[in-house]
Protein backbone atom coordinates (compact mmCIF):
# COMPACT_ATOMS: atom_id res chain seq x y z
CA UNK A 1 0.00 0.00 0.00
CA UNK A 2 2.46 2.67 -1.04
CA UNK A 3 2.89 5.17 -3.57
CA UNK A 4 5.16 4.52 -6.37
CA UNK A 5 4.64 7.64 -8.33
CA UNK A 6 1.95 10.28 -9.20
CA UNK A 7 0.48 10.93 -12.54
CA UNK A 8 -0.92 13.93 -13.36
CA UNK A 9 -3.93 13.83 -15.86
CA UNK A 10 -4.71 17.16 -18.06
CA UNK A 11 -8.35 17.89 -18.78
CA UNK A 12 -10.35 17.29 -21.84
CA UNK A 13 -10.63 20.23 -23.88
CA UNK A 14 -13.62 20.42 -26.74
CA UNK A 15 -11.27 19.73 -29.52
CA UNK A 16 -10.01 16.75 -28.05
CA UNK A 17 -14.00 16.20 -27.20
CA UNK A 18 -14.41 16.80 -31.22
CA UNK A 19 -11.70 14.06 -31.64
CA UNK A 20 -13.47 12.00 -29.55
CA UNK A 21 -17.10 12.16 -30.89
CA UNK A 22 -15.20 11.42 -34.28
CA UNK A 23 -14.23 8.31 -32.93
CA UNK A 24 -17.61 6.96 -31.24
CA UNK A 25 -19.72 7.96 -34.30
CA UNK A 26 -17.19 5.75 -36.15
CA UNK A 27 -17.49 2.92 -33.40
CA UNK A 28 -21.91 3.50 -34.34
CA UNK A 29 -20.63 3.20 -37.91
CA UNK A 30 -19.10 0.34 -37.35
CA UNK A 31 -21.75 -1.41 -35.84
CA UNK A 32 -24.22 -0.47 -37.96
CA UNK A 33 -22.41 -1.82 -40.92
CA UNK A 34 -22.80 -5.08 -39.36
CA UNK A 35 -26.73 -4.82 -40.09
CA UNK A 36 -25.91 -3.38 -43.74
CA UNK A 37 -26.48 0.07 -42.87
CA UNK A 38 -23.96 3.08 -43.71
CA UNK A 39 -24.43 5.76 -41.20
CA UNK A 40 -22.82 9.53 -42.68
CA UNK A 41 -22.63 12.88 -40.74
CA UNK A 42 -22.08 15.56 -41.54
CA UNK A 43 -19.53 18.70 -41.52
CA UNK A 44 -19.97 20.24 -37.51
CA UNK A 45 -21.73 17.28 -36.52
CA UNK A 46 -19.22 16.01 -33.91
CA UNK A 47 -18.41 19.39 -32.92
CA UNK A 48 -21.75 19.92 -32.31
CA UNK A 49 -21.90 16.05 -29.65
CA UNK A 50 -18.57 17.88 -28.64
CA UNK A 51 -20.66 20.94 -27.67
CA UNK A 52 -23.04 19.71 -26.16
CA UNK A 53 -21.88 17.24 -24.26
CA UNK A 54 -18.80 19.11 -22.93
CA UNK A 55 -18.09 18.08 -19.37
CA UNK A 56 -15.14 19.33 -17.58
CA UNK A 57 -15.66 16.98 -14.36
CA UNK A 58 -17.40 13.86 -16.17
CA UNK A 59 -14.72 13.81 -19.06
CA UNK A 60 -15.76 11.65 -21.86
CA UNK A 61 -18.37 9.17 -20.26
CA UNK A 62 -21.39 11.98 -20.08
CA UNK A 63 -20.20 12.16 -24.56
CA UNK A 64 -20.99 8.26 -24.12
CA UNK A 65 -24.08 8.61 -22.77
CA UNK A 66 -25.18 12.14 -25.05
CA UNK A 67 -24.48 10.06 -28.32
CA UNK A 68 -26.72 6.92 -27.03
CA UNK A 69 -29.74 9.25 -26.21
CA UNK A 70 -29.59 11.93 -28.67
CA UNK A 71 -28.28 9.74 -31.63
CA UNK A 72 -28.61 6.17 -31.01
CA UNK A 73 -32.26 5.67 -29.74
CA UNK A 74 -33.98 8.00 -32.47
CA UNK A 75 -31.88 6.01 -35.07
CA UNK A 76 -32.88 2.94 -33.28
CA UNK A 77 -36.77 4.10 -33.14
CA UNK A 78 -36.43 4.79 -36.87
CA UNK A 79 -35.13 1.57 -37.98
CA UNK A 80 -37.84 -0.11 -35.96
CA UNK A 81 -40.78 2.20 -37.74
CA UNK A 82 -39.14 1.05 -41.30
CA UNK A 83 -38.41 -2.75 -40.08
CA UNK A 84 -40.72 -3.59 -43.44
CA UNK A 85 -38.74 -1.97 -45.64
CA UNK A 86 -34.80 -2.60 -46.22
CA UNK A 87 -32.92 0.25 -44.51
CA UNK A 88 -29.53 0.82 -46.23
CA UNK A 89 -28.62 3.88 -44.90
CA UNK A 90 -28.55 6.99 -42.25
CA UNK A 91 -27.61 10.33 -41.98
CA UNK A 92 -26.71 12.53 -38.97
CA UNK A 93 -26.83 16.53 -40.07
CA UNK A 94 -27.62 19.67 -38.32
CA UNK A 95 -30.68 21.42 -39.19
CA UNK A 96 -31.25 25.38 -39.88
CA UNK A 97 -32.02 25.79 -36.21
CA UNK A 98 -28.85 23.97 -34.54
CA UNK A 99 -30.53 20.85 -33.91
CA UNK A 100 -29.46 17.07 -34.85
CA UNK A 101 -31.33 15.64 -37.66
CA UNK A 102 -31.34 11.82 -38.11
CA UNK A 103 -32.47 10.33 -40.98
CA UNK A 104 -32.67 6.67 -42.46
CA UNK A 105 -32.64 5.82 -46.09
Amino acid sequence: NRVDEVITFNSLTEENFASIAEIMLGELRTALLEKEITLTWGEGVAAYVAKHSYSHKFGARNMRRYISKEIEDPLAEQIIAGYGGKITGASISLSEDDKLVIRCI
